[in-house]
């Protein structure tokens, strides 16, 4: 998951530097689907994170399918 985050972090990083070098000179749309791309990276790794702090990727307990059973 860290290297997941570090890759999240990067492409952020990225996303706002190109938001910053287009603003003078780019057009709405561009500056719309940039600004649209850093806000699905942002929330994918906080919504990753959140799940993961939460442990909604861990295997429960007690699973909600009852097991198959050969008849």
């Amino acid at each position: 998951m860290a290297d997941l985050k570090k890759l999240a972090d990067a492409a952020a990083e990225e996303l706002l530097k190109a938001i910053r070098d287009q603003a003078p000179k780019a057009s709405d749309l561009k500056l719309l689907q940039l600004a649209e791309a850093y806000s699905l990276v942002v929330s994918a790794e906080v919504t990753a994170t959140l799940a993961d702090d939460d442990g909604a990727w861990a295997e429960p307990a007690n699973s909600w399918q009852a097991p198959i059973t050969p008849e």
